[in-house]
């Protein structure tokens, strides 16, 4: 099996580390502690009723005002790019 040195793992897996941690967003920031292990943080947001996401965008839509953007859109759009989860 090949290895793959990243930098940075969002840089592997980009907005997509959201669904690997199976969280509504993440925000990974470098840090001088080596101690420091992380900062979680609520977020005052809608949930959607489709995906479960706490997101900004729920309601935008006046005919579907339970749901987020990205769900809207996989429904009823084109449906969302992912790329590695």
């Amino acid at each position: 099996m090949p290895t793959v040195m990243i930098s940075h793992p969002t840089k592997a897996l980009g907005d997509d580390l959201r669904f690997v941690l199976i969280v509504s967003e993440v925000h990974l920031i470098q840090v001088s502690d080596p101690q420091q292990k992380g900062i979680v943080a609520i977020q005052h947001t809608c949930k959607c009723e489709r995906c479960w996401h706490y997101r900004q965008d729920v309601g935008q839509h006046a005919e579907h005002s339970t749901l987020c953007e990205r769900c809207v859109t996989n429904l009823y759009g084109g449906g969302e790019e992912r790329h590695y989860a």
